[in-house]
């Protein structure tokens, strides 16, 4: 291999496919980064087993090669470089870094012990606009459940029919559920769990043009930018009926700006603990009082005004009690300027939604007085 490429392309590329590397002593080619040359470019791909990613730099190939060299000293070594033109070669299974007044060798090894890539059907495959999923995983993603013993709520569903996309994750207190429109070709409707750590590491390679999505019964591929490639296992688990979560209609809906009531709550949440995780709302014709309390340590009591007053007395009266950490995520990640709350009786699920947008719904179950 004889390669010319800049330091700043080499690092963009190693950036993106290292932060899934596994340390692992029985599989040490594991630890490995494979490098090799293409047509007017670099190929590099990690793969832990479970995800696979691959991502392609601009570079003068001189002479064809590949290699595979620990991922994280060779990531080192490039960080550590001027920001110049960079030669690279091979020479018996050593990796060779050429600079301006220097050089790295680097002991590697071949490909042959490293996993072959997953070769994904075209069946089942559509498209969408890389801002719309980045957009929606933000918004979803974090009410996935990190409870090991429960496999299906550690991943993110993907439910595409006809011409929608839908994601929903819950971690059984709360559920988040948004859709989007997309480029489809799949035939019928098409249920699948993507799992967490796939879902952030996509989220993070996400930028502008479109990404297109292809899936089997085991794996996923989302491929960016014509070459660049995530590849990951599915959960293969029964995701719970999400739409029989969400209620079918409310009987007081409120107002809030988004900000300040994120302010009003984190104020209140302070006095919560682990033990007592709970934040009481009297939902009253003109205004929220929440409160809070730690016996032993003392209380909370705040109102926060409501935007647009309802006539009273026509109008229901709720009293209800939430963690207030599912209410702050939803309104974290939302970034319009006004949300509703949307409350039955006591026992009952509150729905949240962004003003202006009726395709994404958060539901949260109240706690039991």
């Amino acid at each position: 291999m004889k390669v010319n490429c800049l330091k700043k392309d080499l690092v963009k590329g190693i950036n993106m496919v290292d932060d899934i590397i596994l340390i692992s002593n029985t599989l040490p080619i594991l630890s490995n980064l494979l490098i090799e040359t293409s047509e007017n470019s670099l190929h590099m791909i990690t793969t832990n087993l479970e995800v696979v990613m691959e991502c392609y730099i601009p570079a003068q190939v001189i002479e064809q090669g590949k290699i595979t060299v620990p991922a994280h000293k060779i990531s080192e070594a490039v960080k550590s470089l001027p920001d110049v033109e960079i030669n690279i070669n091979t020479e018996n299974n050593t990796f060779i870094i050429n600079y301006k007044k220097g050089f790295f060798r680097i002991n590697g090894s071949g490909v042959e012990d490293f996993p072959e890539l997953p070769q994904i059907e075209k069946s089942n495959t559509f498209s969408i606009k890389q801002t719309d999923l980045k957009r929606m995983i933000k918004k979803t993603s974090f009410a996935v459940s990190y409870d090991d013993a429960r496999p299906a709520l550690s991943g993110v569903l993907f439910v595409v029919v006809e011409d929608i996309l839908r994601l929903i994750a819950t971690d059984g207190r709360r559920m988040a559920c948004i859709e989007s429109t997309i480029k489809n070709s799949c035939r019928g409707k098409k249920e699948i769990i993507i799992p967490i750590k796939t879902i952030n590491k996509l989220s993070k390679i996400l930028d502008k043009g479109e990404v297109e999505v292809s899936f089997g019964e085991n794996e996923i591929s989302f491929q960016i930018k014509n070459k660049d490639r995530l590849v990951s296992r599915l959960i293969n688990k029964q995701f719970p009926d999400y739409q029989k979560a969400i209620p079918p209609d409310f009987k007081r809906r409120v107002r809030l700006k988004n900000k300040e009531f994120f302010d009003n709550l984190k104020r209140v949440a302070v006095l919560t603990s682990e033990e007592s995780a709970a934040v009481g709302f009297d939902v009253l014709a003109d205004k929220i009082i929440l409160k809070a309390n730690i016996p032993g340590i003392g209380e909370v009591k705040e109102e926060v005004d409501l935007k647009h007053k309802e006539p009273c007395p026509d109008v229901p009266l709720v009293n209800i009690i939430f963690e207030p950490r599912y209410i702050m995520d939803f309104l974290k990640n939302e970034e319009s300027a006004d949300v509703f709350l949307d409350l039955n009786g006591p026992l009952d699920s509150g729905v949240m939604k962004p003003d202006g947008d009726e395709k994404y719904t958060y539901v949260i179950m109240p706690i039991r007085p």
